[in-house]
């Protein structure tokens, strides 16, 4: 999808594109994915050979996690990423916003960005989602809709490889001056 933005910015974002994902392409729900099996899985393994510094940066991204069952029964400790870090909050708003510029025009408007990753039924979401809402399916391996909230917000969930879905907000700044 288009980002607007500037070519500075651009060129800055470009540049992490490619461990972005391949991080998305490591995670336990999206590694069986048909796509990342059948095409990702080599680019990033190529990736992480190219370029060591990548893999030592996913590595700095690991930590250790309780693992509980549907229950909330512990069942152990497992590695997970953090995804707590500038790089992943400057992805998921850049796509935010292109998904916002896609579904409705708009281009950069000052705000910020909070989101959380969504541990339930990605799928079943998005099949409940009133037709109104905007969204746009890139094959099997992106999915985003888009809902205008108040005060020039924006609500969005993007959904990478059918089984990571983020929940996204695109909250409006007010400007100098003036109300939002």
């Amino acid at each position: 999808i288009t980002v607007p933005c500037c070519e500075k910015c651009r060129e800055k974002d470009q540049a992490n594109d490619r461990f972005m994902r391949n991080l998305f392409v490591s995670f336990a729900e999206t590694e069986p994915h048909r796509t990342v099996e059948t095409q990702l899985a080599a680019k990033r393994d190529k990736s992480f050979y190219e370029d060591k510094r990548m893999v030592g940066r996913l590595l700095e991204m690991m930590k250790m996690e309780d693992v509980h069952d549907d229950n909330g029964r512990f069942l152990g400790r497992a590695p997970a990423f953090n995804l707590d870090t500038a790089s992943v909050h400057r992805f998921i708003e850049r796509v935010s916003r292109g998904a916002v510029f896609d579904a409705h025009g708009k281009t950069y408007f000052p705000a910020r960005c909070e989101w959380r990753i969504n541990r339930t039924n990605a799928a079943g979401l998005v099949a409940l989602a009133p037709p109104s809402l905007r969204q746009r399916h890139v094959g099997d391996i992106f999915h985003f809709l888009v809902s205008p909230a108040p005060d020039d917000s924006w609500y969005v969930a993007l959904t990478f490889f059918e089984h990571l879905q983020i929940m996204a907000m695109l909250i409006g700044e007010p400007q100098e001056g003036g109300n939002r």
